[in-house]
């Protein structure tokens, strides 16, 4: 019924297919339309407001005749794999909604324990070298360079491709032989450790950690000068103690400026009852009896979560540079800084006292401004 002149009696649109669902032969209507149609009659049937004619289904308006409506069945044909499919794809599609932050916050760990790992066997290249790291990392391949096997490479020092041609010339070299404990736990606690060792609530158990390392790795401790690397690892936190606390004497014997307090107001009070013309001061009036003069603070931690972190990340390798700018001059490198990481040590403890040492200086630039923020009062002149 297309092209008669025929007009859907729901849209009044005479375009598209019409099909005549009743006995009215001038009445015709889009199967869309009327599917509409019906189950909005269908709405009305189910909440009683078609009157007793409820359960004779939908009907034409006009002859009354029940409309015809196939309904799909489960024994359709294609009906139950459809009816399959959808189920898996909306159990799917629950499970997806229900794990994906699981899965979000397991891919932001994941990177995160790569970045971590990174950042440690940095920290660990420039602190000990790159024939310790391998030592440390890459123990068989260690023992492989021991042993005199020139064609050997040793993965920190060489290039892929140089360790790639070394394990297609059928040399001696494993995967296996990676410290996996050292590469999956102690390189991304690294950073953890760094950021830990800038806060002082850790000041009570970093002490006993580096004995816990040296008594597992089984190295033996010689007391010697220059000092080997695992007396100065175990003697690391010790002088980080003393030394915070001789910064902490320090700052607390500094004079600092004294508050309207901390004057002898008392004075003042006993001139103005003696000549209360002449001196025209009420003390306990006086708005600045109980004030205090802002006064420097000595330094602490930084309080900027961005910065403590940048900071104890950044420190060794600014150590190793300070640390080989030492290393330059034979005399010091040969007699008092013969390893890598001695020189990591002395020159991260250098930098660490010339930056305090900066510091302090400027605490002490502060307190000599004065009392009111480097302003003065000049003597009245008659």
């Amino acid at each position: 019924m297309e092209g008669d002149g025929k007009q859907c009696w729901v849209c009044l649109e005479g375009s598209g297919r019409l099909l005549r669902a009743c006995r009215c032969r001038q009445l015709a209507v889009h199967e869309l339309c009327l599917l509409r149609w019906i189950e909005e009659a269908e709405a009305e049937i189910a909440a009683g407001a078609r009157g007793p004619g409820a359960g004779a289904g939908v009907a034409c308006a006009a002859c009354l005749a029940p409309y015809r409506i196939v309904r799909p069945t489960a024994s359709s044909s294609g009906d139950k794999a459809a009816a399959a499919a959808l189920a898996v794809l909306q159990l799917g599609d629950t499970a997806v909604r229900h794990l994906l932050p699981f899965a979000v916050g397991g891919a932001i760990a994941g990177a995160l324990f790569v970045v971590c790992t990174v950042i440690g066997a940095h920290v660990v290249v420039v602190s000990v070298g790159a024939e310790r790291t391998d030592a440390l990392l890459f123990p068989s391949l260690a023992a492989v360079n021991s042993a005199g096997n020139t064609t050997a490479t040793v993965i920190t020092t060489a290039s892929p491709n140089a360790f790639s041609d070394s394990i297609i010339n059928n040399n001696s070299i494993a995967i296996t032989a990676i410290n996996a404990a050292a590469v999956w736990v102690a390189l991304p606690l690294i950073p953890v450790a760094l950021v830990a060792a800038r806060l002082d609530v850790f000041d009570n158990v970093l002490p006993v950690l580096p004995f816990l390392f040296v008594s597992s790795a089984g190295a033996p401790v010689r007391i010697a000068f220059p000092p080997s690397d695992h007396v100065a690892l175990c003697l690391l936190p010790w002088a980080r103690a003393i030394y915070k606390e001789v910064w902490r004497l320090i700052y607390h014997f500094t004079p600092t400026a004294p508050s309207l307090s901390q004057l002898n107001l008392d004075s003042l009070s006993i001139l103005s009852q003696q000549n209360p013309t002449d001196l025209n001061f009420n003390v306990s009036s006086s708005p600045f009896r109980n004030s205090r003069i802002s006064r420097s603070t000595p330094p602490g931690p930084p309080k900027s979560i961005p910065r403590l972190i940048f900071g104890a990340l950044f420190l060794p390798s600014i150590s190793s540079m300070v640390g080989s700018l030492l290393a330059l001059i034979p005399s010091v490198k040969n007699k008092y800084l013969p390893s890598v990481f001695l020189r990591t040590v002395i020159g991260g403890a250098c930098f660490i006292l010339a930056r305090d040492i900066c510091v302090y200086w400027g605490f002490l630039s502060k307190q000599r401004r004065g009392l009111m923020g480097g302003r003065r009062i000049l003597e009245y002149s008659q």
